[in-house]
């Protein structure tokens, strides 16, 4: 697989705003509740195992107004849409961006509020911690696909060809 490395991202034109994103991909919450013995895990290694395994958006992006559940079950991509928290949880789990004094803050809001959100996140805090929505605009992919499964594969096959002595010793 050839991988370009003399292109500046920087100068690559899209043809929406894709501001909104960014805090999708720049962002993860993790939290740790401490109360007995502690196992240490190397989540690291879930990042590019669910980018191997997991279809990504690809494909022609299109620009849609109103509810897109109404016509397509099963869409991806970026949406806007009007959130409810149930009032049961205490650590929500949908984050958005807001200017407030001049500052971006990020939170996690209880309650009603509309935000951009990724279409997976807003179905699994629908089907796993009761948020309800409705989608108001968005941006989505017209296919799925598992974009980096070669690349990553390669990555895991030349790190296993090193022994674990070889990479302590660097």
């Amino acid at each position: 697989m050839l991988i370009p490395t003399n292109i500046d991202l920087s100068k690559i034109k899209l043809p929406i705003d894709t501001s909104f994103i960014a805090l999708k991909i720049f962002f993860d919450s993790t939290q740790l509740e401490l109360k007995e013995k502690l196992w240490l895990y190397d989540f690291n290694s879930l990042y590019p195992y669910i980018l191997a395994i997991l279809p990504m958006p690809a494909g022609k992006v299109s620009h849609f107004t109103g509810d897109i559940y109404a016509f397509n079950k099963n869409p991806i991509g970026f949406f806007k849409a009007n959130i409810v928290c149930p009032e049961n949880i205490d650590e929500p789990v949908l984050y958005i961006k807001r200017e407030i004094s001049g500052k971006e803050i990020l939170f996690a809001p209880k309650g009603k509020f509309t935000g951009w959100l990724f279409s997976k996140e807003l179905e699994n805090a629908k089907e796993n911690f009761g948020y309800t929505f409705r989608v108001l605009e968005g941006y989505y992919y017209k296919k799925e696909v598992v974009l980096f499964k070669n690349f990553i594969t390669s990555l895991y096959n030349l790190r296993m060809s090193y022994s674990k002595m070889m990479l302590e010793m660097l």
